[in-house]
């Protein structure tokens, strides 16, 4: 991170030493230093929209919803399209409890990419938090067929399963999850 900084010191107007700093202070923990340096390289390069999309990760993490959504914004206006940022503004919504907003994002993002596992399992868990499990199971259904490997849409499968009554279902989902992640506290 130091050879970076001084790089970034050298040639402040230069975007991808910028860009790399952004990346590393991430990796490394340091939020305030990758919102910062991401900061700069959205004003230094504004036509980038995966510039807007990796400063949005460390405002997330750092708790500032609002803000990473308005830089997930900032891509969408480049690439109204961009799937990582449709499906991670739809994930913030989710934590907000925008349910239909959440809904909104991750159907447009299913739309634009429809092979994205997690778009689907966003919807399934929005689907259920608006009460309709049919839809749910439907988008659940899709994900795990799109990627039968990622054990946490297996967990809210089976979450849907067991409210609707149905245990020896959400029990093999969840048997299913624990075979992929035996390390998953949520399948013990």
């Amino acid at each position: 991170a130091n050879a970076l900084r001084k790089a970034v010191e050298l040639c402040d107007k230069q975007p991808e030493p910028i860009f790399n700093l952004g990346q590393v202070l991430y990796d490394s923990g340091d939020l305030a230093g990758s919102i910062e340096a991401f900061r700069k390289y959205t004003a230094l390069a504004p036509r980038d929209p995966d510039g807007f999309v990796r400063l949005a990760f460390p405002l997330e993490d750092a708790g500032k919803l609002d803000e990473a959504l308005a830089a997930y914004g900032g891509a969408l206006r480049l690439v109204p399209n961009h799937p990582d940022a449709l499906v991670n503004s739809g994930a913030i919504l989710e934590k907000q409890k925008k349910w239909d907003a959440a809904l909104a994002m991750f159907a447009k993002c299913v739309e634009a990419s429809p092979n994205n596992a997690l778009a689907y399992t966003g919807m399934g868990r929005a689907f259920g938090a608006l009460d309709r499990p049919e839809d749910a199971a439907k988008a659940f259904a899709r994900s795990v067929e799109l990627d039968p490997a990622n054990p946490a849409t297996w967990i809210d499968f089976a979450k849907l399963d067991r409210k609707s009554g149905k245990a020896e279902s959400a029990i093999d989902k969840l048997g299913r999850s624990l075979r992929l992640n035996p390390a998953e506290p949520e399948t013990h």
